[in-house]
């Protein structure tokens, strides 16, 4: 069972009623909290609820219940709670991958922070909550969905510029400022990206391209990160030049290394283990009481690495008991 957000709703081809979608989506949004039902009558009706709002309410949870388990939806007191585990929501998985991005980058490791960024926007299907905007506290998180998306999609040029790619940064740079034309660190990543693919005279056209928009936009000059990147270019800063060779990141005094060739990855192995995040986590979310997950697979295909340093280690950082 998957729930799916960052787009039209979608529960692994289960047929939901505009109500039922509407009730999910709130639950989604308030996931971390139980959810009063009256919280949830004004996402379907806003401040005028039919009479009949309470049993319409519960109607639709029954309805969504037996559509996707038992389990979606947990009754708590007088309100609800939504059941689906967080591995098999995709905004979950979104701001995760997106974390874990980030600290490759810290620790420099672009080529991993670039596998995470393209991930995280891989989950990405169209405008977050269609089905309940007008609901303020579904907007403002489609809001903040979106200005996130919008900073990992800079950071993922930032990443790959970091990698030595230049040339091939530039079309996308382009996009994304003709999208956000105001968001500065855009035009400094393509100004970059073109002075790293040997276009000096282009990159300061980009700089003054910025000022001249900012101007007649905005009537301010450029901030200090264009500023800066404009001196730099016209003094050909040896600073800007494209990095070189990728430095190994094994220290050379371990014994250990992160591949252990035809062994299969333990349970102590989770942090250097990926790859495999859709597999986890579509099998975590099976893995609920009762139920008997089988993983079958051709021998050598990763079986036992999936389920020992992936699906054990995310049941185990959930709270759940695990015994190999």
């Amino acid at each position: 069972m998957t729930v799916c957000v960052l787009g039209p709703l979608e529960t692994e081809g289960q047929d939901l009623s505009p109500r039922e979608r509407v009730v999910l989506s709130a639950l989604v949004i308030r996931r971390a909290r139980t959810v009063p039902r009256d919280e949830l009558a004004d996402a379907c009706w806003g401040a005028e609820p039919p009479p009949t709002w309470k049993q319409q309410i519960q109607n639709a949870v029954a309805r969504i219940r037996s559509r996707l388990g038992r389990d979606a939806v947990r009754t708590i007191g007088a309100g609800y709670r939504l059941g689906v585990p967080d591995d098999a929501v995709d905004v979950v998985r979104f701001e995760r991958e997106i974390a874990r991005a980030r600290a490759h980058s810290v620790e420099g490791a672009p080529d991993r922070a670039v596998a995470g960024y393209r991930r995280a926007l891989a989950l990405w299907r169209g405008d977050p909550f269609p089905d309940v905007l007008e609901w303020p506290p579904a907007h403002a998180e489609a809001v903040r969905l979106k200005e996130i998306r919008a900073d990992v999609e800079e950071e993922l040029l930032d990443a790959r510029l970091r990698l030595g790619e230049g040339a091939a940064v530039i079309p996308d740079a382009e996009r994304l400022v003709r999208i956000a034309p105001l968001r500065e660190h855009r035009w400094a990543t393509l100004a970059l990206a073109n002075y790293r693919a040997g276009r000096q005279a282009e990159a300061a056209a980009v700089v003054r391209s910025a000022r001249a928009r900012l101007v007649e936009d905005l009537g301010i000059d450029l901030g200090r990160e264009l500023r800066e990147l404009e001196l730099d270019i016209l003094r050909q800063d040896p600073a800007l030049d494209p990095p070189g060779a990728p430095i190994d990141r094994v220290d050379s005094t371990e014994s250990d290394c992160p591949y252990p060739g035809l062994a299969p990855y333990g349970v102590d192995d989770a942090e250097r283990f990926f790859g495999r995040d859709d597999d986890v986590g579509a099998l975590v979310a099976r893995v609920r009481s009762g139920a008997i997950v089988t993983l079958v697979g051709p021998s050598g295909s990763g079986k036992s690495s999936v389920l020992r340093a992936g699906v054990v280690p995310r049941l185990r950082d959930s709270g759940r008991r695990v015994v190999v």
